[in-house]
């Protein structure tokens, strides 16, 4: 495996996001949540976005996003 250290001192805000579905809909969710990621990264405040799935707990798919603006920016925005 492959890892890097993000160290960005520009980074002020880390959204961690967890959610559980069906192991059937992994696929599906996965598809559909491609064009978000794609927006995602492409908005020039995104420093980094990791995805991936439990793969000891199926279902189970966490993503975690650094951004290089403030909690305030974030909701206004987004």
């Amino acid at each position: 495996m492959d890892t890097q250290l993000i160290n960005d001192s520009a980074i002020q805000l880390i959204l961690t996001v967890k959610i559980h579905i069906s192991p059937e809909d992994v696929e599906s969710f996965f598809s559909h949540f491609q064009s978000a990621f794609d927006a995602v990264i492409k908005e020039p405040e995104c420093r980094y976005f990791v995805v991936g799935e439990d793969v000891q707990n199926p279902g189970v798919i966490t993503w975690t996003e650094g951004w290089s603006e403030s909690v305030e920016w974030f909701m206004g925005v987004s």
